[in-house]
């Protein structure tokens, strides 16, 4: 087959042998990719001279290739990702002009053929994830060609090559080398070195020195190089673009020269813990655009903000020994994020003295000593702001109510907060409200100013007794949740029809005397009214909702019945009841055919169940535990195939159990403590997928069933 000259054998992954290659000597290109059951390739390859790749990636079970008896000029590329039972490489002094070598995830391999250092043409050499390389070879020759070198997770590697030998390399990474403690010192001569990473470097306590100046790094990320004592003198890298330090715990300070770094856009410095400041910035960097500071705890003040005029993100999250911020923080007209997350020690921020256009997002989260708010006039375009868990707060500045371009408003957790300002211009854009646990709030906002809020949530707002009428206008509203809210004795009217609204939270709301009208909200899904022990009826409109899928009453003790379901509601799966103790009758199930969950625990007066309950061949769980009143369940009239769980615990008034034959792939059965039954239908003997049965306490039962099958 001499001109055959391209092989692909990719993902044949059953292949156990290849063929005689002797037979294609002109072959260029063999792909063997993915064979995952190949163990050894014919020897004949090695004498495939005009081959230029062999693609071996995913070999798993591959221990290693045959001997090369020529030298083959024409190879460039050899790939052996992933070969990892690969135990040793080949030769390479047969393939002296190989550009491309990838080792990557080899990891059985111990050592490297010591030929490799001999390959001059050699551009790239990964070794990413072989977990089990203690060093490198030595390098015997100058290899000017390589630029890129990868020994990410090689998490055995001891020691570094000499990189004297490599004076063109641009790319070097030695991430998640965990048991490296020291770079051999010649890395600080690679004038054309691009790209350093180090990341996950946890033993490594410094870098050695850079004796020239690296003109071209660009990038250097020492990211969880936890071990890490101090930083190396940036003045080498003039144009150095990218720093990431985070997570060196046992940094105490940063070489001074960083301050000189006039071409640094990103400095990340997230999780530096023992860090209590940077050193100062004599120069202006214009350049720089993100500042991360996160989680630096020990950090007793932060740089000064003029020598940065260009910085968008600047995120101080978590310093939690801040107690003010530098007052040309105020300056920064092009900021465009600010984040203060639990800067618990802040009590205000700085005077903005610029209009700051461009910032969309502020967020003061849990600045738990926060006395008072900046002035919003000054950020016009402000998207979202939090100042969620501001426990302190008693008032927001009033020139929040002029941010026409607000989306987001989160104020959960400020428990001191009384009343929002004022909204003067109608604020568009805002879909979300969070108002959760404002205890001390006593009105909420006038909403005609927020007519396309979606969401609007003001659980756990105890004092609250009533909420401004004009929510009754919000035609766009998805989402009201008034869960907790206590003293709430009803909603305000709705005169619009509010189609959006899916949504509906009432829980706790232990004050509630009257549910709203629901014709108002004909797309309702969900609606929880649960723990609201003072209603005593629902309003009738709740039969109409044919799109609500769960239902909640739990708690609702002094609820008699629910009112009747005019339309068939083909959607609602979930129905709980549980608790609710004066309940007298269930529903007409007839009108909700496709309910699968039911729950009706507790309902100690209820002594009955209306009959359509037999009808619903989609019911997965029947829970009636504690129904201490109830003595039989209806006839069953279809077989319920889906029904899995039926829980009659605690029915103590219950005579005889139901026809199981109707139920047969029921899988747990608990009856327990039902002490007036006597005997449990034969047909339980029929349920073949029973896995879990419990009928202790039954002290009545004269006999036990056998469960022949």
């Amino acid at each position: 087959m001499k001109t055959i000259v391209h092989l692909d054998l990719r993902f044949c992954s059953s292949l156990l042998e290849t063929p005689n290659f002797d037979m294609m000597p002109n072959l260029k290109d063999l792909y063997l990719s993915k064979c995952k059951k190949l163990k050894e390739i014919h020897s004949s390859i090695g004498n495939l001279t005009e081959r230029d790749a062999l693609e071996l990636d995913g070999c798993s079970n591959l221990e290693k290739l045959p001997n090369f008896y020529q030298e083959i000029k024409n190879i460039i590329r050899l790939d052996l990702t992933s070969c990892s039972s690969l135990l040793e490489t080949p030769n390479f002094a047969m393939m002296p002009n190989l550009k491309y070598l990838n080792l990557s995830k080899c990891k059985k391999l111990k050592e490297i053929h010591p030929s490799v250092g001999n390959l001059m043409e050699l551009d790239v050499l990964d070794l990413d994830g072989c977990s089990n390389l203690e060093k490198l070879p030595t390098f015997d020759k100058e290899m000017k060609n390589i630029t890129h070198l990868d020994l990410t997770s090689c998490s055995s590697l001891l020691e570094t090559p000499n990189f004297a030998m490599m004076p063109n390399l641009k790319n070097l990474n030695l991430s998640m080398c965990e048991k490296l403690k020291e770079i051999h010192p010649s890395v600080g001569n690679l004038s054309k070195l691009d790209t350093l990473v180090l990341e996950g470097c946890c033993n490594l306590e410094k870098l050695p020195r850079f004796y020239k100046e690296i003109k071209n790094i660009t990038r250097m990320d020492l990211t969880s190089c936890s071990s890490l004592c101090e930083t190396p003198n940036f003045a080498m890298m003039p144009n150095l673009k990218y720093l990431n330090l985070s997570k060196c715990v046992k940094l105490k300070e940063i070489h001074p020269s960083l301050g000189n770094l006039m071409e640094l856009d990103t400095l990340d410095l997230d999780g530096c813990i023992n860090l209590e400041k940077l050193p100062s910035f004599d120069q202006e960097m214009k350049k720089i655009t993100h500042l991360d500071l996160t989680s630096c705890s020990s950090l007793l003040e932060t740089p000064n903000f003029a020598m940065m005029p260009n910085l968008k993100n600047l995120n101080l999250s978590m310093c939690e020994k801040l107690k003010e911020i530098h007052p040309s923080l105020g300056n920064l007209s092009k900021f465009d994020t600010l984040i203060l997350e639990g800067c618990c020690n802040l009590e205000k921020l700085p005077r903005f003295y610029k209009e700051m256009k461009d910032i969309t997002h502020l967020d003061l989260t849990s600045c738990s000593s926060l006395l008072e708010t900046p002035n919003f006039a000054m950020m016009p375009n402000l998207k979202n702001l939090n100042i969620s868990m501001c426990e302190k707060l008693k008032e927001i500045h009033p020139s929040l109510g002029n941010l026409s371009k607000l989306d987001t408003l989160v104020l959960e957790g400020c428990c001191n907060l009384e009343k929002l300002p004022k909204f003067y211009k109608e604020m568009e854009n805002i879909t979300k409200l969070d108002l959760t646990s404002c205890s001390s709030l006593l009105e909420t906002p006038n909403f005609a100013m927020m007519p396309n809020l979606k969401n609007l949530n003001l659980s756990m707002c105890e004092k609250l007794k009533e909420i401004h009428p004009s929510l009754g206008n919000l035609s766009k509203l998805d989402t009201l949740v008034l869960e907790g809210c206590c003293n709430l004795e009803k909603l305000p009217r709705f005169y619009k029809e509010m189609k959006d609204i899916t949504h509906l939270d009432l829980t706790s709301c232990s004050s509630l005397l009257e549910t709203p009208n629901f014709a108002m909200m004909p797309n309702l899904k969900n609606l929880n009214i649960s723990m609201c022990e003072k209603l005593i009826e629902i309003h009738p409109s709740l039969g109409n909702l044919s799109k609500l899928d769960t239902l909640v009453l739990e708690g609702c003790c002094n609820l008699e019945k629910l009112p009747k379901f005019y339309k068939e509601m083909e959607n609602i799966t979930q129905l709980d009841l549980t608790s609710c103790s004066s309940l007298l009758e269930t529903p007409n199930f007839a009108m909700m055919p496709n309910l699968k969950n039911l729950n009706l625990s507790m309902c100690e007066k209820l002594k009955e169940i209306h009959l359509s309950l037999g009808n619903l061949s989609k019911l997965d769980t029947l829970v009636l535990e504690g129904c201490c009143n109830l003595e039989k369940l209806p006839r069953f009239y279809k077989e319920m195939k889906d029904i899995t769980h039926l829980d009659l615990t605690s029915c103590s008034s219950l005579l005889e159990t139901p026809n199981f034959a109707m139920m047969p792939n029921l899988k747990n059965l608990n009856i327990s403590m039902c002490e007036k039954l006597k005997e449990i239908h034969p047909s339980i003997d029929y349920l073949t997928k029973l896995e879990d049965f419990y009928f202790d306490g039954c002290s009545n039962l004269r006999s036990f069933p056998s469960l022949a099958r």
